[in-house]
This record gives C-alpha cells, sequence and structure tokens, in this order.
C-alpha cells in the first residue's frame, strides 16, 4: 500500500501584473539594519580579502549582534586593540594613531557616526602605482532587496559634513595618485541562479568627497585595485546633488537611485560587462559601504546621520489576472490532480499533500496581455532540491510550453523565469519536485519581463 507524503504548500498567492514605473510612491521599505548603529560593528582584520572578524564593539549588549561591519584594509594600525572609550557627549569612540570612529547617540533619530583618518603614519613616502592604500569603511550586507525590475524608485538619504580636510603635498606628491576619497557604494549583484550570470556584480559609486575636487567627477572602468576587475560605475557627484562637502557645512543628500543603477547596467553591458544576464530583474542590491580610501597622506574626517536606503515597489497596473490563495474561491479555481491527497486553503495559503510521484496543479484559464514577454516569479522553501516545471498552455500541456528551474534544499529561494508571451485563454500547471518533500510556497507572481532598451 502506498502511503501519502506530506507535502506542505503555501501559496500567498499568484499575482500577475506589469510593474510600473512613475513617479516613486509612498510605502518605501528600509534596506539597512540598525542605521543607527546601535549594535556597534565587527571590526575586521586589515589583510584585505576573506573577512576576518577580529574584535566585536558594542554599546548596548542587549541590542544584538553587530550587523556593520568596520573595515580597515590595508592599514598598519589595526582598531582590533584600539581602547572604546566614552565621549564628552555621551557616545562611543574608537580611536589609534591612524584613525578614528565615533559614534554620539546610538540607536537614536539623532545619532551621528564619525570616520577620521590620518595617514601619515600609514606611509613612509608617498605611494607608488600599484601600491595598496589604507581604508576605513563601513558596511554591511543587504540581504532582502527586492529585483531592481520590481521597484518603483529606491530612495537614499543621508547628511554629510566633512569637519576636516587636510592635504598635505610634498615632494612625489601626484594629484593623480594622491588623495582622500569617501564614496557610497553599493554592490549591484546577480542573484538568479537560473541566469548564466548568476553572482555577477558591478560597483556603483556616489562619490560624496574627494579633496582635489569640490564635485568628483564621473569615472567609469574596470576596477585595478581589486582582483575582482569588476566594473566600477561612478555617474559623478553632479548626477546626485548640486551641493558640494568641500565647503565644511552639514549636505542633505535625497536622491532616487534607481535610474542611475539601470544606467550602471546599461553601461556595464555596452563594455562587455555583465554579460551574463541583460535582464534587470535579475539584479539586486548586495552591499552597502560607506567611507574612506587614502591613497595620498591625509588628515580627514567626516560625520554622518539619517542614513536610509529604501526600496519602493511598484504598483500593480489593473487589466492582468491576479490570484490570491489565501482566498477559497480563488483556490478554488485551481484543480489538484490525482497525485495531491488535499488541497486545503488556510490563512497563509494553499497546503497541498502529495500522494503520487507526479502531483500538479492545474490553474483556470486567463487572459494575458498579448505580445508582452512575461517572468514567473515563484518563492519557495523544499527540504529537499529537486527540478520543478512550469507549463504554460491553452489547451494540451508540453515540454515546448514549460519552463524549469532547480531549487536547492534548505533555503529560501526566488525561482524567475521568463516565459514568452501568452495572450488569451492560457493555463499555467505547476509541478513541484517528487515526492516526500515538504515544500513551501508564500507567493507566484507573473510580471512584464523588463530588459533594457539598447542605447540608439
Amino acid at each position: 500500500m502506498q502511503v501519502a507524503s506530506r507535502w506542505t504548500a503555501r501559496w500567498l498567492g499568484l499575482v500577475v501584473w506589469v510593474w510600473a514605473e512613475a513617479a516613486a510612491a509612498a510605502g518605501g521599505r528600509e534596506l539597512l539594519r540598525d542605521p543607527a548603529f546601535a549594535r556597534g560593528f565587527a571590526v575586521l582584520a586589515p589583510t584585505p580579502g576573506k573577512q576576518v572578524i577580529v574584535r566585536e564593539v558594542r554599546f548596548d549588549p542587549d541590542a544584538g549582534e553587530p550587523v556593520w561591519r568596520l573595515a580597515q584594509w590595508n592599514s598598519r594600525f589595526s582598531l582590533e586593540t584600539a581602547p572604546l572609550l566614552r565621549t564628552s557627549q555621551g557616545g562611543w569612540a574608537l580611536t589609534n594613531r591612524a584613525k578614528t570612529v565615533i559614534v554620539e547617540a546610538p540607536g537614536r533619530p539623532e545619532a551621528e557616526l564619525t570616520l577620521g583618518v590620518d595617514s601619515r603614519p600609514e606611509y613612509d613616502r608617498y605611494r607608488q602605482p600599484g601600491e595598496p592604500w589604507p581604508h576605513l569603511l563601513v558596511s554591511q550586507s543587504i540581504p532582502d532587496c527586492p529585483p531592481l525590475d520590481t521597484l518603483e524608485a529606491m530612495p537614499l538619504h543621508l547628511k554629510a559634513r566633512v569637519t576636516q580636510n587636510e592635504v598635505f603635498r610634498g615632494e612625489g606628491y601626484r594629484e593623480d595618485l594622491h588623495a582622500a576619497q569617501c564614496p557610497l557604494v553599493l554592490i549591484v549583484r546577480n542573484f538568479n541562479r537560473q541566469s548564466p550570470g548568476y553572482g555577477d556584480f558591478f560597483w556603483f559609486s556616489v562619490p560624496l568627497f574627494d579633496d582635489r575636487w569640490e564635485f568628483p567627477p564621473r569615472h567609469v572602468a574596470r576596477d585595478t585595485a581589486d582582483p575582482s576587475a569588476k566594473l566600477i560605475y561612478n555617474p559623478g557627484l553632479r548626477a546626485f546633488t548640486d551641493q558640494t562637502l568641500m565647503d565644511g557645512d552639514w549636505v542633505d543628500l535625497t536622491v532616487d537611485l534607481l535610474p542611475h543603477l539601470r544606467e550602471g547596467l546599461r553601461t556595464g553591458w555596452d563594455l562587455g560587462c555583465l554579460q551574463g544576464s541583460r535582464d534587470v530583474g535579475d539584479y539586486r542590491i548586495a552591499s552597502f559601504i560607506l567611507g574612506w580610501e587614502v591613497p595620498g597622506i591625509n588628515r580627514a574626517e567626516i560625520r554622518f546621520r539619517e542614513l536610509s536606503l529604501q526600496a519602493v515597489p511598484a504598483a500593480p497596473q489593473p487589466g492582468y489576472p491576479a490570484f490570491d490563495f489565501t482566498d477559497p474561491e480563488q483556490s478554488a479555481q485551481w484543480t489538484p490532480n490525482q497525485d495531491i491527497a488535499s488541497a486545503v486553503t488556510t490563512a497563509d495559503g494553499l497546503e497541498l499533500t502529495l500522494a503520487g510521484h507526479d502531483p500538479y496543479l492545474v490553474g483556470p484559464p486567463a487572459d494575458y496581455p498579448p505580445g508582452q514577454p512575461l517572468r514567473l516569479r515563484l518563492e519557495l522553501f523544499s527540504e529537499t532540491a529537486g527540478p520543478w516545471q512550469i507549463f504554460h498552455y491553452r489547451t494540451t500541456p508540453g515540454e515546448a510550453n514549460s519552463v524549469r528551474f532547480v531549487a536547492p534544499a534548505g533555503q529560501w529561494v526566488t525561482a524567475r523565469v521568463p516565459v514568452p508571451p501568452l495572450g488569451r485563454g492560457h493555463r499555467l500547471r505547476i509541478d513541484p519536485p517528487g515526492t516526500q518533500v515538504v515544500v513551501r510556497l508564500p507567493a507566484l507572481d507573473a510580471a512584464r519581463f523588463h530588459r533594457l532598451r539598447p542605447r540608439p
């Protein structure tokens, strides 16, 4: 006798829509964790490459583990042994001969981060071409950024002020080699496991300060200082603001980064980078990096307040089919085959119990916009790795009218697979992997397949 295997699928909904590309809407989600630095820092060893945590600096032991990392690449003076001191305003300071990190009012709206560098102890002469230089950076991973094609805007907000800017120009100084720079950098990475370009990335830079220019200029090139040699896309400070930090005043920067990110992708493709995928939907923000790079002999200090990076989802446009599997009436439109023993609508979605080796669920006929390539996006968690298949057809399913992907075990995955234009009266059929496996499906949707148009 065959024993029914238990396979649980939670379907919060199948939604078919076109993502709007209009003005930014309210309701953005904050991507930065701990933007007021309540949890402190994980201090990294100065040796570049593998990120080795040598110390945790916690301002409040009850606030949780640090999410910010404090990088000090190529420095001769590690903060590993630097004393943690109270400031006169009740904040915290970590300092040595070459670096200063201060956080005032950690965890509060008025929190302020100070990053100071003095590279004179780092160098016994001016740096030569090809030689490394010291850094002082705060960074964190962005674990839950939505795909860029699902966003209407990505607002960046911060306040910054340069409070010290000393440049030591002696014999051997070269303007093209020696400077103090403070960029804000996002790593934009391909997160689509089904893409040939999975894992590829580029550096997106907002050049907040450079001691050589009031408005640091555009710079687009491969990163010769990093083994990855990935693209650096820096559109120049004037692309983001008409304010300069060179004056020593507070600068309030509020800008939508999304159009600049898309232009960075297009530029990379034009230059032969990121050739594994030309689909905007494969890319997300992976990391946020902020602070000093000092290839010159300088003493510089900058302060930050009100750090924020948000993702604003695009609003769905009417006219596309949508299925909400928490609604019993809509769930009833989907028909399980004989290898699904039961299908129960719950508050979390549709729960399926599999009892055979070829389970599938067939949706009702629906009208899709003619001539519009689509993308299916399926969020899932499976205890067992295996192949999935989604059929799209009018009358009879066939291999030619299907898409496949493989989902790993034990982790949340967002599968994103393109499908051709479907038109009127098409069905979707979902074929999960095998039996004796527990799978959770929070959402399935279809959106317009967004590919940036090439330049004329």
